[in-house]
């Protein structure tokens, strides 16, 4: 949140967060996926690599799904999230 605060404060461009979820609780982890949906809302632009797929699914607006280091998919958010064969293969979705 500190970072986020400095970002906004020296007039911040874009967003890039790696993992930022990662060992948080889910109330927490839920705050951090609010801030980024927020950041979005507000114009900016926000890269997000994260583990909670679903969840990072449904706030993007784009995805690359990537497998052994190669885009297997690139498009909107939305349609990978209901995409039954690409979420079930490789996101763990059912």
């Amino acid at each position: 949140m500190v970072a986020v605060a400095m970002a906004l404060i020296r007039d911040a461009k874009y967003f890039l967060f790696d993992e930022p979820t990662a060992q948080l609780s889910p109330k927490f982890a839920a705050e951090i996926l609010t801030l980024i949906q927020k950041l979005k809302d507000m114009g900016y632009t926000v890269v997000l690599a994260e583990q909670n797929a679903k969840k990072a699914l449904e706030i993007s607006d784009n995805a690359y799904l990537l497998v052994s280091g190669r885009i297997n998919y690139f498009g909107p958010a939305k349609e990978l999230l209901n995409n039954k064969e690409l979420g079930r293969l490789y996101l763990g979705l059912r």
